[in-house]
């Protein structure tokens, strides 16, 4: 598969979060180990750092930083609708294609066809 232009902009395994973003990273993942069978710690975090990335420096309307509406999303689909974490990584990402440089097939690459159909069809 090839790589497209806006993967190489962002380094998800490299990149260090700072301690708000870490803590509610930590949070969210709690939430999914919580009500959640099976919890791919490492494929949500990889998710939630694209969300940051890509958002970054992007407000709400309410001023707040854009990334808290996915994450505050993804933390619904986890403790609400108890699904899976195919599901709290579309939720983390469904703004991202919408909002950002990064596209579907970067989504596929990262995270699998499964995730891309669910964007996609949000």
């Amino acid at each position: 598969m090839s790589r497209t232009a806006s993967i190489d902009k962002y380094d998800l395994e490299g990149y260090k979060l700072e301690k708000a973003q870490s803590e509610d990273l930590k949070q969210l993942i709690e939430v999914c180990r919580e009500h959640i069978e099976h919890v791919d710690d490492e494929a949500i975090s990889n998710a939630f750092k694209l969300c940051y990335m890509s958002h970054e420096g992007m407000k709400r309307a309410s001023g707040e930083p854009y990334y808290y509406h996915p994450v505050e999303v993804a933390k619904i689909v986890a403790s609400e609708i108890n699904i899976d974490d195919v599901s709290v990584i579309a939720s983390l990402l469904h703004d991202t294609v919408e909002d950002t440089d990064v596209n579907l097939d970067d989504i596929r690459y990262w995270f699998g066809e499964e995730v891309a159909v669910i964007i996609d069809g949000v």
